[in-house]
């Protein structure tokens, strides 16, 4: 027997058809191989089945299952054990299949069933992460035999017991031997191995290990059809398998946390309201602080809040968002542009200390929080007795030597965040962070908010450059004075001398004529596939402003710049226009490194790449933000390739130094890009050519 020869009908309805007996169990008697994309699923099918499955597994069969991350209770154990616990899956392996009664095994004992065919790799399991509070319900199965003869079904049907037995399903099936039916299964399968290989732009697929160790399978309630989820564009609750909305007057029209944010807000309470919250940028640091604070108002029903921003158009933000969770609180900005804010704030202080109020918000810059006037005021309303937060957004920047004055030793309730807390060539600033919040209490990296969806997955193509005779003369020039500089390092000023020596030097790598050259081929490929839309450019100098500026006028490539010339007013004007679509391209200056949403850009070209970790984390993470209608974002980064052929051997030894960190970032790109494996034989092929090489 094989597929061919069942007499299947074109589709079955659970109302009129037995499709179980009728298609399921003898599709599966006849099949070596079991796509399933199964929405819900429960081993507990298994034993329905075990017919077709007891003969499935005789003929060698392996089964690829990819199913909704929330499994009922026992099903969720069993695969937390085989993916956790060593002494389990040895036991299983020793279980002889030849002893059993296969049939009656999985009527007894489906859950087991379900490890024993994990532990023998006979059974491929993945996990569907929703991306937003949604359902994972594709229904999709496919069924090969050992002669190659194929069959697709796709309907209505989960992989339980109610969807094989109880409910009122409906369901085509397509075959490969009919010539007519050969594209609609050749669909099926495409779509199958678009979601198995996490091609899905609505929901992030996982194998069954990865969702055990970072804990993304959920239990289920007792029914299937009684799993409720948040219907983000109605805020209503819907059933599985339900059309109509249900009413629940208890939900909030909120959105909620994830799972990983409310592990950090317990990091941090655990740790007795201190620590950094170390996550990727997009991943929703700024709502996860403000639930902590929430969660600090249930436990003491009071509290003043700082907020400390390194930017005045971070502060508008903040307050937003702060507006949004709490509408009652009071909220005061303090900055050079906050007309009057000392008298606010000493008069809200003064009402908070003596129980006039009980939120209040103060969202200041890091410049404004350091001051003698702030701190005087703050001092004189402080009051022991009463529970006082500081919030510190983008956290490395409050280690500057005049910044550090805002670490204000009588608040007890410390909370940092920042996607890399560590300030650049700054050991002592980076201590004395750690030092006032302690430590990390939770970090979530950019690979793990890929993973989760919380941002984008992305494509990265390095574009390698070189210097001119003239500019490689000028960088020799510099090479030399810096080496000279650091050989009488002795002196401070000396280290001065070689950071200004370094600057001046990089200013030649970041503005090489040849980079201009290769960024008009690279805006020509742009325009010409039709991708000059949300667009963001990176440059390093007003010069290169300038010049990137006229090339896209030349084109017709309507833009605007993004520096830190225009007022917080034109910024969030020119951020507004740039989401509508207005200008299909902003050329930035540094100040789109920190804090500022773009979400609505698609492609980003770094023309003045950087080795400061902060800078260059931060600019990706300004990319891959989610926004609607975006599948994926592409990075173009142009790269100085080494000039090579140094008489000195100080100063080869010192280029390749440098080479080095450009290449360590290139790999941190890489690591996280959907194109890791196009890209990693090109840097090899380069590192074998200039003898440089990273672990």
């Amino acid at each position: 027997m094989s597929l061919k020869n069942l007499n299947l009908k074109n589709s079955y309805d659970s109302d009129q058809d037995d499709i179980l007996d009728n298609f399921y169990i003898p599709a599966l008697s006849e099949a070596v191989l079991y796509k399933r994309i199964g929405g819900y699923f429960s081993s507990a099918a298994f034993s329905l089945a075990s017919r077709g499955l007891s003969k499935f597994l005789l003929n060698n069969g392996r089964m690829q299952l990819l199913v909704n991350h929330v499994l009922q209770r026992s099903d969720k154990d069993v695969i937390e054990k085989i993916y956790s616990d060593q002494k389990y899956i040895e036991n299983i392996l020793k279980e002889d299949v030849n002893s059993w009664n296969l049939e009656n095994k999985m009527v007894k004992n489906h859950v087991m069933i379900l490890g024993w065919m994990l532990a023998h790799k006979l059974l491929d399991l993945k996990i569907a992460i929703t991306v937003e509070p949604q359902i994972f319900h594709q229904k999709i199965g496919i069924l090969i035999d050992n002669e190659g003869n194929k069959i697709s079904f796709s309907g209505s049907n989960n992989e339980t017991v109610s969807g094989w037995k109880s409910n009122i399903e409906e369901f085509k099936v397509f075959k490969n031997w009919i010539t007519e039916q050969r594209k609609y299964l050749e669909s099926d399968e495409e779509k199958f191995n678009s979601f198995w290989n996490g091609r899905s732009r609505r929901f992030i697929v996982v194998d069954a290990p990865t969702a055990v160790r970072k804990k993304l399978i959920k239990t289920a309630p007792k029914r299937f059809e009684d799993l409720q989820f948040v219907n983000t564009e109605t805020k209503t609750v819907i059933g599985i398998d339900r059309q109509e909305p249900i009413t629940n007057n208890n939900l909030e029209n909120k959105k909620e946390l994830f799972d990983y944010q409310k592990m950090a807000i317990r990091n941090w309470i655990k740790n007795k309201y201190k620590g950094i919250f170390e996550m990727a940028t997009g991943s929703g640091k700024t709502f996860t602080s403000l639930n902590a604070i929430k969660q600090i108002f249930e436990d003491c029903r009071e509290y003043c809040t700082i907020v400390a921003v390194p930017y005045k158009h971070l502060a508008t933000q903040w307050i937003s968002d702060i507006k949004e969770l709490f509408p009652n609180s009071v909220i005061i900005e303090a900055h050079s542009d906050s007309l009057g804010w000392q008298k606010k704030l000493n008069e809200f202080l003064s009402d908070y200390k003596n129980n006039l109020t009980n939120e209040i918000f103060i969202v200041i810059s890091y410049d404004t929080l350091a001051t003698v006037k702030f701190q005087n005021i703050f001092t004189n309303n402080f009051n022991i007795y009463k529970t006082y937060v500081l919030i510190a957004d983008e956290v490395h920047n409050i280690g500057s030597p005049i910044r550090m004055q805002g670490m204000i030793k009588n608040i007890n309730f410390r909370l940092g965040l920042s996607a890399t807390p560590t300030r650049w060539f700054d050991e002592e600033g980076s201590e004395k962070i750690m030092s006032y919040f302690q430590k990390t209490v939770f970090k979530f990296d950019l690979k793990m908010a890929i993973e989760n969806g919380c941002l984008t997955h992305y494509e990265y193509h390095p574009i390698f450059v070189q210097m001119s005779e003239q500019e490689i003369e000028k960088y020799y020039q510099f090479t030399r004075k810096i080496m000279f500089s650091r050989n009488r390092e002795k002196d401070p000023k000396d280290n001065d001398l070689t950071k200004f020596l370094l600057i001046k030097r990089s200013k030649i790598i970041k503005n090489l004529d040849s980079k201009i050259v290769a960024f008009e081929s690279l805006i020509k490929k742009i325009n010409q596939e039709g991708g000059m839309d949300h667009l963001l450019i990176y440059c390093d100098s007003g010069g290169q402003l300038q010049l990137v500026q006229k090339l896209l006028n030349e084109y017709g490539i309507i833009n605007h710049k993004f520096t830190q010339i225009e007022t917080n007013d034109q910024r969030k004007k020119i951020l507004s226009d740039f989401d509508q679509g207005i200008y299909n391209c902003l050329v930035a200056v540094k100040c789109l490194d920190e804090g500022v949403n773009v979400p609505s850009t698609k492609t980003a070209i770094i023309l003045a790449s950087s080795t400061n970790p902060r800078e260059y984390i931060q600019r990706r993470g300004r990319v891959l933000r989610k926004h609607k209608g975006k599948e994926k974002a592409t990075i173009y980064d142009f790269t100085v390739l080494p000039v090579g052929g140094y008489e000195e051997k100080e100063l080869a030894l010192l280029e390749r130094k440098i080479f080095k960190k450009e290449l360590k970032r290139i790999y941190e790109f890489i690591e996280t890009s959907n194109n890791k494996a196009e890209i990693i034989p090109l840097i090899n092929e380069i590192m074998i050519k200039y003898d440089v090489y990273i672990g």
